[in-house]
C-alpha cells in the first residue's frame, strides 16, 4: 500500500498500490499522523512534510514507523524541486497583501500619490516570482483597474542576504515600505531577519506580506522562530491579521509582539485558488506515484536507479535521517515557502 496526502492546498487522499482504491479526505484537512495504518508491507505517506522545521513530526514518524515521502525534498540532480508551485504562493501571497494595502491605506487610489514602494526579502524563486506580481498590483486585474485611472506605479526592491544582514540599511528601506514580503530562507533560523522591534519603522499603513511562513519551534534544538518576528502565522481559513486580531496574543509568551503591522500569510498559499493549483501538483505527481506504487512502496527505489527513483529517494525519510548533519535550511529554498 502507498498512502499518498498531497498537499493540503490541494487534498489529501490514502491509495493502494494493491487496489488502486483512493481515500479522500476534505480539502486542507490534515491527516493525523497516529490515524494511518502502516499494516501492509510498502506503506508510504506522502506529503509536505517539512522536515527541516518539523523535528516533532519526524519524531513521531519514527516512533510510528511510518516511511515517508516529503514532497518537498523530491529534486532533480541540481537540487530543483520536482513537485512545487511557489509561482502560485508568490502569485496569491502578493495579491493577498495589495487586497489588504487597499483597506489600510485609502491614498492608495489617490493618482496624486507616490509610487507604492514594495520591498522582497529574498532573491530566491519565490522572491523571483514576488517581483513579477508586485509590479503589477498583486495580479493583473488590478493592474488593469488601476492603470485605468492613472494611478502611479509600484517600485520594487529586492534584498539577498548581503542587504537583509545590514541593520542600518534595512530600517533605512523599511521606513519608507508600503508591502514588505518576507520570501528569505534562512541559514540560522534561529535569527529573525526583522526583529519585532523594526516593525515600529514601517509606516502604519504598511502590510507584511509572509511566503516563508515559517513556524516558530521554541523547544528545538537550536529554536526556530520566523523571519519576520512576532507576526500570526495563517491558513486557508484566515490569512488576513489586523493589529488588533486575537492571533496575535496566541502567539507563544516568550515571542516579542509589541510593534504590529496587518499581516497576510498563510500556510498553503497555493490553495487561496484550488484549482489551478490542483493541475500544477497532478500533472508533476503522477509521473512519482506511478513509479511508487509499481515498485511497492520505497524498498523498491533504488538511490541510483532512474531519474525519477533517485529523485524520490532523495525526499524520503530515510534518506533524510541517514544524512550526516543536514542544514536545515527554513524557507522558500528549505521547508516553508508557503506550500
Amino acid at each position: 500500500m502507498t498512502i499518498a496526502c498531497p498537499p493540503r492546498s490541494v487534498r489529501n487522499k490514502a491509495k493502494s498500490a494493491s487496489t488502486g482504491t483512493v481515500a479522500e479526505y476534505p480539502p486542507a484537512a490534515r491527516l493525523p499522523l497516529d490515524a494511518v495504518s502502516v499494516s501492509d508491507a510498502g506503506a508510504v505517506l506522502v506529503s509536505m512534510l517539512h522536515f527541516s522545521t518539523r523535528p516533532a513530526r519526524v519524531a513521531m514518524l519514527g516512533e510510528l514507523g511510518i516511511d515517508a515521502l516529503s514532497l518537498d525534498l523530491i529534486t532533480n540532480d541540481n537540487g530543483r524541486r520536482l513537485v512545487e508551485n511557489l509561482r502560485s504562493v508568490s502569485w496569491n501571497g502578493v495579491s493577498a497583501a495589495f487586497a489588504a494595502l487597499e483597506r489600510t491605506w485609502p491614498n492608495l487610489k489617490n493618482p496624486h500619490r507616490s509610487t507604492v514602494k514594495v520591498t522582497i526579502l529574498g532573491a530566491g524563486r519565490v522572491g523571483r516570482h514576488a517581483v513579477e506580481f508586485a509590479t503589477k498590483y498583486g495580479d493583473d486585474a488590478r493592474n488593469e483597474a488601476f492603470g485605468r485611472i492613472g494611478l502611479p506605479g509600484v517600485e520594487v526592491v529586492t534584498a539577498g542576504r548581503n542587504l537583509t544582514g545590514d541593520a542600518g540599511y534595512l530600517k533605512g528601506r523599511l521606513a519608507i515600505t508600503d508591502i514588505l514580503i518576507d520570501a528569505t530562507a534562512r541559514r540560522d533560523p534561529s535569527v529573525p531577519v526583522v526583529p519585532n522591534a523594526w516593525i515600529a519603522v514601517l509606516p502604519e499603513h504598511a502590510v507584511i506580506c509572509d511566503l516563508a511562513v515559517d513556524p516558530y519551534l521554541l523547544d528545538a534544538s537550536p529554536r526556530i522562530v520566523r523571519g519576520i518576528e512576532g507576526i500570526p502565522q495563517g491558513d486557508l481559513d484566515q490569512w488576513e491579521f489586523a493589529p488588533g486580531d486575537p492571533a496575535w496574543d496566541a502567539l507563544p509568551p516568550a515571542i516579542p509582539t509589541g510593534e504590529r503591522r496587518t499581516v497576510v500569510s498563510c500556510y498553503s498559499w497555493p490553495g487561496v485558488r484550488p484549482e489551478p493549483c490542483m493541475h500544477v501538483y497532478g500533472s508533476q505527481l503522477a509521473p512519482l506515484l506511478e513509479l511508487l506504487v509499481s515498485n511497492g512502496g520505497l524498498d523498491g527505489i533504488r538511490p541510483d536507479g532512474s531519474y525519477f527513483e533517485q529523485a524520490l529517494a532523495r525526499g524520503s525519510l530515510r534518506h533524510w535521517q541517514d544524512r550526516s548533519g543536514p542544514v536545515a535550511q527554513v524557507g522558500v529554498a528549505g521547508a516553508g515557502s508557503g506550500e
